[in-house]
């Protein structure tokens, strides 16, 4: 399609986010565990400097991660160091101005690193001279000796690489200012909508450890009367929670007086089994590599997934050469405004731009977070 995908291997787990006191000295900035972002500025950096000898613009450049990618995207343009760097950024299923990232400092990431050295019993240096699957494994032992859970290995407010929590930077609307496309997956929910719980209190405490000072307005967005309500609620909460993440962040870009964004909302049941439309379903789409998944071979994919999948490369590759999606016989994508609050929805029936503003818990969840860490003017 005319354009030039260049991939990014960076530093992952351990080696590309630890943080320790002693790997802070040793820097000549004073920080630590920030290697992976780190190696995506330099990778910008180079592209800036040398695409243009591949027949790339260096003025012209689009980046797009899905999941803890999409997070790093989001570190990318919060950084003070990628100003310039590239001119629009597609973020996927990797949460809207509520990141994955929460507000991590570079004295919580040190702290992390020494508790993990601690229970590993070896010093920094001794940890980093274990064999790259020998060391997550530890580390995922420690943890779980530690009672941790959950993503704890990330990119750290370091004051150098990061200034503030890309969450916090993104709801102030200081994040840079370029086009944006961001979306989700049905599936996200599951790994984002909070653990089933089975009684009224249950689910009302697990709201309130979520939303603090906010809770009883989330509470009340459920009218959970009695334990019987509350499996449709949690499911609702699932629900809510793939569609609210792109849409409240199109919500504070309109509220800090910015460009509009173009989000959308992946939910193709995939075939072959029940597992749904889950979480990374959408790159076999966007990469056109149906043919790769083993779903081929059934009698699931149709027509229709093909159809989607040529729709969402070209949205993707028109999104990055001009930065609006739309071009030729395409169903149109309108940007979420407040006149048109439109979601593309994409799935192997369905191409179309629509108001979901009918999903009252979504984007009532969406306007509270909005109203939760967007300042108001």
């Amino acid at each position: 399609r005319g354009g030039i995908l260049v991939a990014v291997p960076y530093r992952l787990g351990a080696r590309g986010s630890l943080a320790h006191p002693e790997l802070s000295k040793r820097c000549p900035y004073g920080v630590s565990g920030n290697y992976g972002l780190s190696d995506c500025i330099r990778a910008l950096e180079w592209l800036n400097e040398n695409i243009s000898a591949f027949g790339g613009d260096p003025e012209n450049i689009t980046i797009f991660g899905q999941s803890a990618g999409g997070g790093m995207v989001q570190s990318l343009v919060t950084s003070p160091k990628t100003t310039g760097l590239f001119k629009r950024a597609i973020v996927q299923s990797a949460g809207g101005i509520n990141t994955l990232g929460g507000d991590f400092t570079l004295k919580d990431a040190e702290e992390l690193g020494e508790k993990i050295c601690n229970a590993m019993g070896k010093t920094i240096d001794e940890l980093f001279e274990l064999e790259a699957g020998t060391l997550t494994e530890n580390i995922n032992s420690a943890f779980t000796s530690l009672g941790l859970g959950g993503l704890r290995i990330m990119p750290n407010v370091d004051g150098f690489f990061l200034s503030a929590s890309p969450r916090k930077m993104i709801a102030e609307g200081k994040h840079h200012d370029i086009e944006y496309m961001t979306g989700s997956v049905a599936g996200d929910g599951g790994l984002f909508g909070g653990i089933p719980v089975h009684s009224k209190e249950e689910f009302e405490n697990q709201l309130r450890a979520a939303y603090g000072e906010f809770a009883d307005k989330y509470i009340a967005l459920f009218d959970v009367k009695s334990d019987a309500d509350v499996a449709e609620a949690c499911n609702k909460r699932k629900a809510a929670a793939s569609l609210n993440s792109p849409r409240s962040w199109a919500k504070a870009e309109l509220a800090n007086g910015r460009k509009p964004l173009y989000i959308y909302y992946f939910n193709r049941m995939m075939p072959g089994d029940d597992a749904g439309a889950f979480h990374s379903s959408e790159l076999w789409y966007v990469f056109g590599t149906l043919d790769r998944c083993w779903r081929s071979l059934t009698d699931g994919f149709t027509l229709g997934d093909y159809a989607l999948s040529r729709a969402m490369t070209d949205y993707w590759t028109n999104f990055a050469k001009t930065g609006n999606p739309n071009g030729g016989s395409l169903p149109e994508w309108k940007a979420y405004t407040s006149d048109h609050p439109l979601t593309m929805i994409f799935n192997e029936k369905k191409i179309s731009a629509e108001d979901m503003s009918y999903d009252k818990i979504a984007d009532g969840m969406a306007d509270l977070l909005v109203e939760q860490l967007v300042p108001q003017k």
